[in-house]
């Protein structure tokens, strides 16, 4: 709990979800602290939606690619540019300055050369991202969405809620979500990594393991934090990514 919390409430059952709440200053709402257990078995369950709605957004997404992007929706492209592109969803309320996401992406942010899209914009935390792309199909709706629009209009005109509602929509799953897309780039980039070490016949320990597959997952989600002040250096955060 931090130091300067206001309006503390503390549990007196340690076997609570929820262990304390407090208020803190210039944010919004009650902060929560859960329990560890609870936190365990919430991870549980969320890797068990996952493992169960992969397989029907990619049998969705699989099908996208076989329509013309003509009849595809607004919902319909941000989902096939998301099924190829490990991008944070993100929100549209954002202006697109910071902590920008695929439905806060602006034209600016995009450059197309030939078959080629380079996507280069500041994201979650001030991080810069950047994310390249040789994709036919991400190539044709981007230069779709993209043409007539000044730098800072919108690329796409839908919101995550929209998304989410469609995919749950079309997969037929409650839990379905467009984060699915951006766990699974995650959780292919770990197994592979797993799959190298035991082929090269490396020993380490479970730690040494996590750091190591941690720092791919990382790679491929973007995840860094900057590393020396005003440096415009940044290394990947290996840390904050093993829970996908």
């Amino acid at each position: 709990i931090p130091k300067d919390a206001t309006s503390v409430y503390i549990s007196t059952d340690s076997r609570a979800p929820i262990q304390a709440m407090y208020k803190k200053k210039d944010v919004k709402g009650m902060q929560l602290i859960f329990s560890s257990e609870y936190l365990h078995s919430k991870a549980a369950q969320n890797y068990s939606n996952h493992k169960t709605d992969i397989p029907k957004i990619r049998e969705l997404s699989n099908s996208l690619d076989k329509k013309l992007i003509t009849d595809l929706s607004e919902e319909e492209k941000v989902i096939s540019v998301a099924s190829h592109l490990p991008i944070r969803h993100g929100s549209s309320d954002n202006k697109g300055e910071t902590g920008v996401g695929l439905v806060s992406l602006r034209k600016k942010h995009v450059q197309l050369m030939g078959g080629t899209a380079k996507l280069d914009f500041i994201g979650k935390s001030k991080i810069p991202q950047s994310y390249i792309s040789t994709n036919p199909r991400v190539i044709e709706i981007l230069k779709d969405k993209l043409e007539g629009k000044g730098d800072n209009d919108r690329v796409f005109d839908t919101t995550q809620a929209k998304n989410n509602a469609y995919l749950k929509k079309a997969t037929g799953s409650r839990t379905a979500h467009v984060h699915n897309f951006r766990h699974e780039a995650a959780t292919k980039a770990a197994e592979k990594s797993v799959e190298e070490f035991n082929n090269a016949g490396e020993s380490m320990t479970l730690v040494e393991a996590q750091k190591v597959i941690g720092k791919t997952a990382a790679e491929v989600l973007g995840h860094k934090k900057e590393t020396k002040k005003d440096s415009g250096i940044y290394q990947v955060d290996s840390s904050t990514t093993w829970d996908h």
